[in-house]
């Protein structure tokens, strides 16, 4: 069970970078972050550090990448987690200042306290939407499916990009997923 939960909490401290492109959406940054998680069955509050990227290629597609890494202390016991994720993504235009997306990607989550290490890789599949909400604010939601060996999991994500002065933006995010909940913040710099 502790092990099933930093896996799962690793993955979501990770996450999938949130998409841009089309109405003028950008898919091609570098992000760097915290994220802060909560779970019921767990003591504490566990901060995970992170970098996300993607680099678009084509009018419609991108590529993205994340690694974080973070620790918690429950019940007396120090565990470390990490996280990587490598996938692929494609959007498309919905209105003037909206986009849909579908990302794709593979994920490998690890966890190790107490002289006991796991890992375990699997896929993540999300959907949503971005939209311009005024010309300097980005929202975007996504529901999220992830699935490993130890088994699947469902859940749904919010977020808010605020241009501060381009080509530096605030990333900020909440996602939850079962009895999990993540909430980060990433400082945005566009590369394109």
């Amino acid at each position: 069970m502790l092990e099933r939960l930093f896996l799962s909490a690793a993955l979501l401290a990770a996450g999938t970078p949130a998409v841009a492109a089309a109405a003028d959406f950008n898919y091609t940054y570098l992000d760097g972050g915290l994220v802060r998680l909560k779970h019921r069955d767990v003591d504490g509050t566990p901060t995970a550090y992170g970098l996300r990227g993607s680099l678009a290629f084509l009018q419609t597609a991108y590529v993205f990448g994340s690694y974080a890494t973070g620790t918690v202390t429950s019940g007396g016991v120090k565990v470390e987690f990490t996280t990587s994720t490598a996938g692929v993504g494609m959007d498309g235009s919905v209105g003037d200042k909206m986009d849909a997306f579908l990302e794709a990607a593979y994920v490998d989550a690890g966890a190790s306290g107490n002289g006991v290490s796991v890992s375990d890789t699997g896929y993540a599949l999300d959907v949503g939407l971005r939209a311009w909400a005024t010309s300097f604010l980005e929202v975007n939601g996504a529901l999220e499916f992830s699935n490993f060996a130890g088994g699947s999991d469902t859940g749904v994500s919010l977020g808010a990009v605020v241009t501060l002065m381009h080509p530096v933006a605030l990333a900020l995010e909440a996602a939850k997923s079962g009895k999990l909940r993540t909430y980060g913040a990433y400082l945005r710099l566009y590369y394109k």
